[in-house]
């Protein structure tokens, strides 16, 4: 069974769709990721671009409310340190 990663930043426009990219990417195997964002904002096409160049296309992907209600039980949660800021009793900050 795959590890269920949910990467949680505050517009789920660029870092957290970035990481939930590469994770898929990188280690299919093993993890399933996603990401979603506390105010879900526009994709940010610096990003879209950023990814192609490496050979991930993710332009369809549009960005995604996060909800303790639409976030699996078995689901590790990493959040950036703004997410935290606004939800620390919701979101984790985990430090690289």
């Amino acid at each position: 069974m795959k590890t269920k990663v949910l990467f949680v930043c505050v517009h789920n426009s660029a870092r957290s769709q970035m990481a939930e990219a590469f994770l898929n990417r990188i280690c299919p195997e093993e993890f399933e990721a996603h990401s979603a964002g506390l105010q879900p904002g526009k994709l940010n096409p610096v990003v879209v671009e950023a990814m192609r160049e490496v050979g991930i296309d993710i332009p369809a992907t549009r960005p995604r409310r996060f909800s303790i209600c639409s976030s699996p039980a078995n689901c590790f949660r990493m959040s950036s340190r703004f997410a935290m800021k606004r939800a620390p009793n919701v979101v984790r900050f985990f430090p690289a």
